[in-house]
């Protein structure tokens, strides 16, 4: 941390003795006329005292934005009134970025955050610990609410030509709806663009940070280090590609992008692999994972419809090195619970995300169907823990075959409901449900139903209401309570529903106020009384295990923020 706030220090003092401070007058007049200027007049619309600065040919902008939030909620963590696992706590977030932007349109652009380690709310009054995925959250110390870099990267012009710019440093990445690739996460990387405002082309290559060492330049938090929260050695790329095509309002983004990773078998955490229960087992040492798209999205007058397909392809070849020597391509069972060694794994997830409104003036019904292609549910996958297919059917956005990589590509949230994918301000990672990954923020074995309006009742108010319907793609199997075994039928597909409202005011330019709140309702699919007894469960989350209240039945959950925000 103090090497970064070194460095920025040298930049401005490198900058400031050839600089001349002007006034706000100077600033807008007479730079609109100069051929020179680094920055269009279109800026200068903008201008703000608060925000921007300039020395010289050279142009300062800030950017900070902060929230304080009391956040209340129960049964988010196992689905039952009888354990009390109610959660109050006050939190609160931060961020800024400094752009320090020179004549030529070269720009340095710095973004700092302050948030816990999955970009929830900081807190900084807990009624008790919260009991969350990654162990016991505390308070935060004065030093843990320090902020640490979240991006750093050089925004460079190469030729005028197509207008030819390439950005380098720790930057993110997305298409679409940002959930098909990259999404969350930075990585050291760089996106080379080119090409008019209407059709503009990128490319883009990023190193998997596996340990997520971009958040840790910066003060690091203790919850981090107590939960070993770190992955293994990886040796994984990813490339991608983009266009996107604008007409008017409308607009077309077809994609692709690949992961490579070649990461040692005994670095992987795979969930196709025999985890060395077989001697001459296999394993998976080679991985590529393809995804290909497009978003589409229409824009008219009232009506807009946007619509989001991708399509995984590649595969993960096994480690000849330790070949038992068996030179069929097929699973060799060695009994109902076992295969001997893995073949090649196919990837073959899909994702749809599609969504419509229509504006009525104050209001706005709208709609949103996310389709998400699950696993090849066996029953003794199971107790396995592990997947004895050869087909990858799950959408993915990080391998099964290498979870390790999982904090370095990973969806950006909100596309669905509140509770079920985590899209809160709390500490919870979502309702667990059968998938593949065993992780239920990840878009993926779902099939999600919307109906909602957007309310616009007065000025510089909003609101919205959602009712979301919930099923598995794919249903998982359960467990008998009395022999252990994995019942001879799936388990329903039935998630549950949940209705989601949101509502925010304007008080002034710079500050607003927000209430956020959800209810979950659990389907039949955690209502099934043989499903499991058991206090663990395979790595395929295929049958999560959840205590219930006396009665045999889960509870529902609720979530409640009440926050104020302040940005300039």
């Amino acid at each position: 941390m103090n090497r970064v706030i070194t460095s920025v220090l040298i930049a401005i003092l490198f900058v400031i003795p050839f600089a001349r401070i002007t006034t706000a007058e100077e600033r807008i007049l007479p730079k609109i006329k100069s051929p020179k200027s680094p920055v269009s007049a279109e800026e200068y619309k903008d201008f703000d005292p608060l925000r921007d600065l300039y020395f010289g040919d050279f142009k300062l902008s800030s950017h900070f934005h902060s929230r304080i939030s009391s956040n209340s909620s129960n049964n988010l963590a196992d689905l039952d009134n009888d354990k009390d696992d109610s959660i109050y706590y006050v939190g609160y977030q931060y961020d800024f970025s400094l752009s320090l932007k020179h004549m030529s349109s070269a720009e340095f652009f710095l973004h700092f955050k302050r948030i816990n380690i999955s970009e929830y709310d900081a807190p900084l009054w807990l009624d008790d610990d919260l009991t969350t995925l990654f162990g016991n959250k505390h308070e935060y110390s004065q030093g843990e609410i320090l902020p640490r870099v979240y991006r750093a990267y050089l925004d460079l012009p190469v030729t005028d030509f197509l207008d030819t710019r390439v950005q380098i440093g720790a930057l993110t990445y997305g298409v679409g709806n940002e959930q098909a690739l990259g999404g969350k996460y930075p990585n050291l990387g760089a996106t080379l663009s080119a090409g008019p405002k209407n059709f503009r082309g990128r490319l883009h290559y990023d190193r998997v940070d596996s340990y997520n060492k971009l958040d840790c330049w910066g003060p690091v938090i203790s919850d981090v280090e107590e939960g070993a929260f770190h992955g293994r050695n990886t040796n994984a790329n990813f490339f991608a590609a983009d266009i996107m095509a604008k007409a008017g309002r409308h607009s077309i983004q077809p994609y692709v992008g690949v992961v490579y990773d070649f990461t040692h078998s005994r670095d992987r955490d795979n969930a196709f692999d025999t985890k060395g229960t077989i001697a001459n087992g296999r394993k998976i040492d080679k991985d590529l994972l393809g995804t290909v798209g497009v978003d589409l999205n229409l824009n008219f007058e009232r009506f807009n419809l946007g619509v989001e397909f991708a399509r995984n392809f590649g595969k993960a070849r096994s480690d000849t090195t330790s070949d038992p020597g068996d030179v069929t391509k097929e699973i060799v069972p060695l009994n109902d619970m076992q295969s001997g060694w893995m073949d090649d794994i196919t990837h073959k997830g899909w994702l749809l995300v599609a969504d419509a409104g229509y504006n009525l003036g104050i209001v706005r019904p709208k709609a949103k169907v996310v389709w998400a292609s699950g696993p090849e549910g066996r029953r003794k996958d199971v107790l396995n823990g592990w997947s004895s297919s050869n087909n990858n059917r799950t959408f993915s956005v990080y391998s099964p075959t290498n979870t390790d990589i999982f904090d370095s590509h990973y969806q950006k949230s909100g596309i669905g409901p509140y509770l079920a994918t985590a899209s809160t301000y709390l500490f919870n990672f979502g309702i667990d449900r059968p998938g593949i990954f065993n992780d239920p923020f990840v878009i993926e074995n779902v099939r999600f139903f919307n109906a909602g309006i957007e309310i616009f009742p007065v000025d510089k108010m909003y609101m919205s209401i959602d009712y979301w319907k919930m099923h598995a793609d794919e249903a998982g199997y359960g467990i008998n309570n009395s022999t252990g075994a994995a019942l001879p039928e799936k388990l329903p597909s039935e998630l549950g529903d949940e209705i989601d409202i949101f509502a925010s005011y304007n008080i002034t330019k710079h500050i607003s106020v927000n209430m956020q709140g959800a209810l979950f309702f659990p389907g039949e699919y955690y209502r099934v009384k043989t499903r499991a007894d058991l206090k663990t469960r395979g790595d395929l989350g295929q049958s999560p295990v959840l205590p219930r209240d006396k009665s045999g039945d889960p509870s529902d959950a609720f979530f409640l923020a009440l926050g104020l925000e302040f940005s300039f």
